[in-house]
């Protein structure tokens, strides 16, 4: 294969690592839905879809690091950067594909740490619930059986 080809290729496969983000993208927003909703089933399944595109993502970036390292040592360069656009047009086509993924990139982590609070948040609510739920019942305990077995303990009886 080619210089040009493997451009094409690393393209193509940025191409589809785009349409994967966008898909991350809108998942992520929706999980702010369901955070807010308190809907965890929903909560759950956006995160096990999300994990199906994180994967497919790393099989891309895989088989583009390879094309990648191989344009760059058959060129002798350290960077993509340092790869004459007039020698490659398409390569300002890949630039420009890989702006696009680092600018979705970039929204997808600012929902992602909204939405880590938000969910930070509700989980302390529930830990405080649960240490005052511990601390209900053991009061409890105390004052249901505190004196059953003992009888007259408090009662004078005159000698």
């Amino acid at each position: 294969m080619n210089t040009s080809d493997c451009i094409e290729k690393l393209i193509e496969l940025s191409e589809k690592k785009y349409i994967l983000l966008v898909e991350m993208y809108e998942i992520t927003k929706r999980q702010r839905e369901y955070i807010k909703e308190k809907d965890d089933n929903a909560l759950l399944d956006s995160i096990e879809k999300k994990q199906s595109r994180i994967d497919d993502i790393n099989e891309l970036d895989k088989e583009f690091y390879e094309i990648y390292s191989n344009i760059k040592k058959s060129l002798g360069v350290n960077s993509i950067e340092e790869i004459s656009i007039n020698n490659y047009p398409s390569l300002k086509n890949l630039k420009n594909k890989v702006s696009e993924i680092m600018s979705v990139l970039g929204k997808i982590d600012i929902i992602d740490n909204e939405n880590k609070e938000k969910a930070n948040e509700e989980l302390n609510k529930v830990k405080n619930d649960i240490k005052s739920l511990r601390s209900n019942v053991r009061a409890n305990k105390g004052y249901n059986a505190g004196y059953k077995d003992v009888q007259g303990i408090f009662i004078d009886n005159k000698k």
